[in-house]
């Protein structure tokens, strides 16, 4: 039977890792324990080749829980979820280990399991002297007995989620218990474009998606979800059937920028490129010209991305080039145009 703090099943058909975008390293770590884990059940790995602890980070809504559920229907294992602060609730010393013991009894019972750890770094860390030091110094040492102490938990992995890594006991990363750390960023633009179609099912077209990516920048995977929940219900309400008008509809105001605005933006930015070429600052990955701009917000509307030379010596004609390179924009804008704007916004990005 599922409780608030127990088993969740996992569904036969659901949200699994391919559905997720914009994890990176993390998504790479959660394919490997998917076949770390089929291996491990058909009894061709032992138990102590499976990775089994891994410590996530990140900002609240980059979905930390969203992964491990996702994790669990990949690896075709049940999630039991344990929560530091449902642990504490408890009160009682006695009863608060006894809650963090169900937790860990729970996904062994089920085992080959996944316990997710939400909200681990509330626990705090040991070395303080008054009693509430005293009492959090009693559920780390349960916390690290049942993460790798004596008795080994056979078929149990440990998903930590937290948002201050730093704040953890050192001995909860130590080898053997939660010994990797992975943090998970804001997405990016083609992750956050992912995250949209899995939630509303709609695909945005060529300017709906440069509107979409600058209004969204710096927003969540939840953020996305949220904005995704507003436009269905405006369509509902219209009778409408949701798509692009309604995801466009709720993004931050913002305004096209006049055609001739945007020429000036893209010769700018050219010159950047032909002078970074020519002087060999690197090879051109990339540039970005804005057609809109963010109503009431002054941010960058180009730039040029250079792939990174790697180790060098920084010498006196490095930094020459570089400020060549700086200069290049205004210098384009002179050639083209007679006089250069200071109103274009840009950036040079090395990747």
């Amino acid at each position: 039977m599922p409780t608030a703090e127990g088993l969740v099943k996992p569904k036969p058909v659901g949200l699994t890792l391919s559905d997720l975008h914009g994890y990176g390293e993390l998504m790479e770590w959660g394919h490997e324990l998917a076949n770390d884990l089929a291996n491990y059940k058909a009894g061709l790995v032992p138990w102590s080749d499976v990775h089994a602890g891994v410590l996530i980070s990140g900002p609240p809504g980059v979905g930390k829980t969203i992964f491990a559920r996702a994790l669990a229907n990949t690896c075709d294992v049940p999630l039991v979820y344990g929560s530091v602060s449902k642990w504490l609730e408890a009160g009682h010393l006695d009863d608060a280990i006894k809650a963090t013991r169900a937790s860990f009894n729970e996904a062994k019972i089920n085992a080959p399991a996944i316990l997710f750890i939400d909200e681990i770094d509330t626990i705090g860390s040991r070395g303080g002297r008054d009693r509430h030091d005293v009492y959090f110094g009693f559920i780390i040492a349960t916390l690290l007995e049942l993460l790798g102490g004596f008795e080994p938990r056979q078929g149990v992995v440990v998903v930590g989620a937290c948002n201050f890594p730093n704040q953890l006991d050192s001995a909860i990363r130590r080898a053997g218990r939660l010994d990797r750390h992975i943090e998970v960023g804001f997405p990016d633009a083609k992750a956050r474009q992912s995250i949209l179609t899995f939630h509303s099912g709609i695909t945005l077209d060529v300017g709906e998606v440069e509107q979409f990516d600058l209004a969204t920048d710096g927003l969540s995977g939840a953020d996305i979800e949220l904005l995704v929940k507003d436009a269905k219900r405006s369509a509902r309400r219209q009778s409408e059937k949701v798509s692009g008008r309604h995801i466009i509809s709720k993004l931050r105001p913002m305004s096209a920028l006049p055609d001739e605005y945007i020429r000036a933006l893209a010769v700018h930015e050219a010159g950047h490129a032909i002078v970074g070429f020519e002087l060999g600052h690197g090879n051109v990955t990339g540039m970005k010209i804005s057609s809109y701009r963010i109503n009431a917000e002054n941010r960058v509307l180009g730039y040029v991305e250079y792939e990174h030379a790697g180790a060098q010596r920084k010498t006196r004609t490095h930094y020459e080039n570089a400020i060549a390179v700086c200069l290049g924009g205004i210098a384009a804008e002179i050639e083209v145009f007679g006089s250069f704007g200071d109103g274009g916004r840009d950036q040079v990005v090395l990747t």
